[in-house]
């Protein structure tokens, strides 16, 4: 080994036995990762987590050698009393056996089925590093036994850790009655891979520690913070200094306001000083007469601009402070020309009521996303602009960007509100709240933000 100057380990125990064995400082831990592209969150039709609880066999060793035997048995008893299944899955591979049999077994699965059969589980039994990286990052909360080192602490990854078969029954039924519980899991945990736990990641680790110094050819890899601009055209002065508080909040991204004041004259030294004070640094403020269409407000707005990415904000909607980040993770991930929510929520001024709009679409490729949340290159909107339409510019546009081939993706559901006051005239998009009610299910009274915005 005295030929290396740096020795990479995925495994932690073996890492601090060589460590110790050896006394050196050359061997650092170089953890499993997702690759975005493979290892992401998109949904197959009808497949979503419509089984049970899973685990992956992939040797002929027994599971309780494996360190999940414990999990084994309280899973047992969670399908027992639950009426939901326990399935082993087996990876194919030299030394694939069937060693056990849970309540079914799917035998022989090659590698992407493995990835696809993840996504149908409701959760997934492992004490394997990789399976706990990629399970996560396809969109399966993962169950592991207390003491499992994947090289990434499991506390930010929002994997359960269980320490015997009482607390592994608990666990795992909790995950299978609550969708919820397993939802808000697994979005906080892919949040940390694209964060820093992608394959891009690694390579960026052991560049460094080579000495090599490089940067991605664009600015859309996972290792580089997003570069984002917020368009914001508005009528309103009254709602600027709310609009200053949600793009001032963004986490993980580096971002610009392009605030236009559509109608009116702002005064755009105390803009500064506001946008300042809320952490603000980059904005730029452009006027239009109330006359100009929206459409070719948005496009002036485009045009001075400088992020790699456009984001498309109302002002009378809620955003969380996460919303940039997801939504550049997810145009990544995805591959796709536009990025928006399709799934998403709704607040009701007059009933007070929220809504969960077409829960279906979340995570889907689709035709259509709501037109305050669409996400994509600037490069992609200087190609396709906007309409210079008072109304349905959004609608017009993903049309287009459909039509030249473009693909559109629908995201989580979080970290957006659509917004609705009691008087539907006030909306450039008119309807009633019986009308908006007849969209979606009521999950709330009141504007729950803790359970929207995380």
């Amino acid at each position: 080994m005295d030929v290396f100057d740096k020795i990479f380990m995925t495994d932690g125990a073996l890492l601090k036995e060589y460590g110790a064995r050896f006394g050196d400082e050359r061997f650092e831990a170089l953890g499993y990762a997702a690759q975005p592209r493979l290892h992401n969150p998109v949904r197959l039709r009808g497949q979503h987590q419509n089984r049970g609880i899973g685990i992956v066999e992939r040797t002929g060793a027994k599971l309780a050698d494996t360190g999940v035997g414990y999990l084994v048995d309280g899973a047992s008893d969670t399908a027992g009393k639950w009426g939901t299944t326990l399935e082993t899955f087996f990876e194919q591979g030299p030394d694939s056996a069937v060693s056990l049999e849970v309540s079914d077994a799917v035998a022989n699965l090659p590698y992407e089925k493995v990835l696809t059969a993840y996504k149908a589980l409701k959760c997934l039994l492992s004490s394997n590093p990789r399976e706990i990286i990629e399970a996560t990052a396809v969109g399966t909360p993962v169950v592991v036994p207390a003491g499992t080192d994947c090289l990434v602490p499991v506390e930010e990854l929002l994997i359960t850790e269980v320490h015997d078969q009482v607390d592994a029954a608990n666990a795992t039924r909790a995950l299978i009655r609550s969708r919820e519980l397993r939802d808000r899991a697994v979005h906080l945990g892919q949040r940390k891979i694209w964060q820093g736990h992608t394959y891009a990641h690694r390579a960026a680790q052991v560049l460094e520690c080579s000495g090599v110094h490089s940067r991605p050819l664009n600015g859309r890899s996972m290792t580089e913070v997003p570069q984002v601009s917020a368009i914001v055209p508005t009528i309103r002065p009254e709602r600027i200094s709310d609009v200053l508080t949600t793009i001032g909040q963004q986490a993980g991204v580096d971002i610009e306001l392009v605030l236009l004041a559509h109608g009116f004259e702002p005064d755009e030294h105390q803009l500064r000083v506001e946008a300042a004070d809320k952490g603000l640094e980059n904005l730029v403020v452009l006027q239009q007469s109330r006359s100009t269409p929206l459409g070719a407000c948005l496009n002036l707005a485009i045009s001075a601009s400088s992020g790699t990415y456009i984001a498309k904000i109302d002002d009378d909607d809620l955003y969380g402070a996460n919303y940039m980040q997801d939504q550049a993770a997810a145009h990544r991930f995805s591959g796709a020309a536009v990025t928006g929510k399709r799934a998403h929520y709704m607040h009701l001024g007059e009933s007070n009521a929220t809504l969960l709009r077409f829960a279906e679409f979340e995570h889907r490729f689709t035709d259509f996303i709501m037109g305050p949340t669409i996400f994509a290159t600037r490069e992609l909107l200087r190609e396709i602009p906007f309409e210079e339409l008072n109304r349905g510019e959004d609608s017009e546009f993903l049309r287009a960007v459909v039509r030249s081939g473009g693909s559109i993706y629908s995201s989580d559901r979080f970290n957006f509100v659509q917004m609705r006051s009691g008087a539907g005239s006030e909306h450039t998009w008119s309807a009633s709240e019986r009308e908006l009610l007849a969209t979606g299910e009521v999950v709330s009274f009141g504007l729950n933000e803790q359970h929207m915005m995380f």
